[in-house]
């Protein structure tokens, strides 16, 4: 017998503020009902924000559909008038439905692509469609192709330290709070992109911290982090429209105990992968401002620096000719052994007929058509459904898909599900929802295949 299993969806604050109600269901089914009353409007609601790596996407045009491979709230289309099913994003990449079916569709029209990269290029494409296919959650953060330049305000900041650096020495800058949106350096100049006019403290936080951080390891020259020598960090009172002076106390690595600690990270991949050098990341909390720092064979020992309040990241790699397996992204504690990275097999194959694409194969997949000549919509599918369809750039008034495209298939074997479950024990399942879905998660995608749409 399958195991009962209770769905909390875990954005309460979120549905809060949207004056939505969060529901709990319990389902053997892949697709569970909704435990609400049918008089309680509040149980179709939804609604979320649509991201891009981590910044919100203004001016997407977001269309709600039922789950074609649901078989319930069939009529949906009919009852709800296009426009009560249709969004367009505000500048914080937000939207909200009224009414919803259990299971559903979404379908997001994004024509920011400055910056995208499709494959080893620039994108030339005008727009995407991507559309997310079976879900369930009542409060949703779509993630969709990247490339977003984040929308801030500019906060210059002249930097000191104490004690001063010398002739000899690097610097490394970092940033991290609510209100940090970028971060650009040049040398010793910092310019730090604000999601506010200026930045202020937090409430009730006997720390003294406040909504964006500065941090900075320091080096020698022609060296890099892993021979730090010291680091240091200044919460920021800074406005955007005059210069800022920031002192940054450092601390000595040699005052530290340990002062660097041993790490080394074994992989384990299917036969016929050939295992790949890993990637090695450092940040502050923020995942879009970070630096890679080593790219460490397999069971390769890495002194790693102990610096306050670093956040180390690991990710393996792995190819079979133009197929790619990669671990997740993985968060590890330096002063621990770190289990085995494991990277998936290769994605099972598919077939393509018009906009229909069948295959088999466990947890979310991803299809993605580029097309060949300039101009076109990038048409991207997500689903854990065995058949889908790709999104008909018909319903939003464009071109129907037609000529060349290259074709890709992503796949996060562990991903069973947009939404994030909470076990009985209290444990979170994650699922592929939110601004880190793409990296939680291991991964494996097919070769670039081209192929005619008509």
């Amino acid at each position: 017998m399958p195991m009962h299993r209770t769905l909390c969806f875990l954005s309460t604050t979120a549905l809060a503020a949207l004056g939505l109600v969060a529901a709990c269901d319990r389902s053997d089914t892949t697709h569970s009902r909704s435990t609400f009353g049918t008089e309680d409007n509040r149980s179709r609601s939804l609604g979320g924000h649509v991201f891009s790596e981590i910044e919100p996407v203004p001016d997407a045009v977001v269309r709600l559909t039922s789950n074609s491979n649901d078989g319930a709230d069939a009529l949906f289309e009919q009852q709800i008038p296009l426009a009560d099913r249709t969004f367009v994003t505000d500048p914080f990449g937000f939207y909200a439905f009224n009414a919803g079916p259990s299971i559903y569709d979404l379908t997001i029209r994004n024509d920011h692509l400055a910056g995208l990269s499709c494959g080893a290029a620039p994108c030339t494409a005008a727009r995407e469609l991507v559309a997310f296919r079976g879900v369930q959650s009542r409060y949703f953060e779509p993630q969709i192709g990247g490339g977003m330049v984040p929308q801030a305000f500019v906060a210059p900041l002249q930097v000191a330290f104490d004690p001063p650096l010398d002739d000899d020495s690097a610097v490394t800058f970092f940033a991290f709070g609510d209100d940090v949106a970028s971060l650009r350096t040049e040398g010793r100049t910092v310019e730090l992109g604000l999601r506010r006019f200026e930045t202020s403290p937090r409430p009730n936080d006997t720390l003294n911290t406040t909504t964006a951080t500065l941090h900075a390891v320091v080096y020698p020259k022609n060296a890099g982090i892993l021979a730090a020598t010291a680091f240091g960090h200044a919460n920021l009172l800074v406005r955007a429209d005059q210069a800022n002076s920031v002192v940054i106390s450092l601390t000595q690595l040699s005052t530290v105990t340990p002062p660097t600690a041993p790490n080394s990270f074994s992989v384990f991949a299917p036969s016929g992968f050939t295992i790949q050098r890993l990637e090695l990341w450092v940040d502050f909390g923020n995942r879009t401002i970070s630096q890679l720092v080593a790219t460490p064979l397999p069971n390769e020992v890495v002194q790693i620096p102990v610096i306050w309040y670093s956040w180390w990241r690991v990710r393996a790699r792995a190819t079979r000719g133009a197929i790619v397996s990669e671990s997740e992204l993985r968060i590890f504690d330096i002063l621990k052994p770190v289990p085995t990275l494991t990277v998936p097999d290769a994605p099972v194959p598919v077939t393509v007929e018009g906009l229909t694409v069948t295959g088999d194969g466990e947890g979310m997949r991803e299809h993605v058509f580029v097309p060949v000549d300039p101009g076109g919509t990038i048409l991207s599918v997500l689903t854990t459904d065995r058949t889908t369809t790709l999104p008909n750039p018909q319903d939003f008034g464009l071109p129907a898909a037609a000529g060349r495209y290259t074709w890709t298939m992503r796949q996060w074997p562990q991903a069973t599900r947009f939404e994030n479950f909470v076990e009985p024990d209290g444990g979170v399942e994650l699922g592929f929802n939110g601004r880190d879905a793409r990296v939680n998660f291991p991964s494996s995608m097919a070769a670039p295949v081209e192929v005619v749409l008509h």
